[in-house]
């Protein structure tokens, strides 16, 4: 049986941005992707925020043989300070249960 692919790490070029922006994305892998891999990120928050896809939770492809990818995530124009929380979970996992949670970042959107 294959190992699982899962994220071990999720890093944003930026942890507190002006709403209306754009942050990068970064998920790291435990181990090289494989053909057809994908991971499944969401968002604590997921008004003030747009997945690639316009979508949440939102899966994400991974090119086989990466350990890393990268993606934007645009911000929405906010009147107070938001924090929120960006997470993912390996394909196919229960990501509306936060005990399958395998990787959290924090980002800050301010007016």
């Amino acid at each position: 049986m294959p190992a699982i692919i899962v994220p071990v790490d999720v890093s944003m070029d930026s942890t507190t941005i002006v709403g209306g922006g754009q942050v990068n994305c970064t998920i790291t892998l435990n181990q090289a992707a494989g053909a057809s891999c994908s991971v499944v990120v969401s968002s604590n928050n997921q008004g003030v925020i747009t997945s690639p896809s316009g979508s949440w939770p939102y899966q994400q492809s991974i090119t086989s043989g990466a350990t890393q990818v990268t993606f934007a995530i645009n911000t929405k124009t906010v009147t107070q300070q938001t924090v929120i929380q960006i997470y993912a979970v390996e394909y196919g996992a229960n990501i509306t249960q936060c005990v399958n949670w395998r990787v959290l970042a924090t980002l800050i959107i301010t007016p």
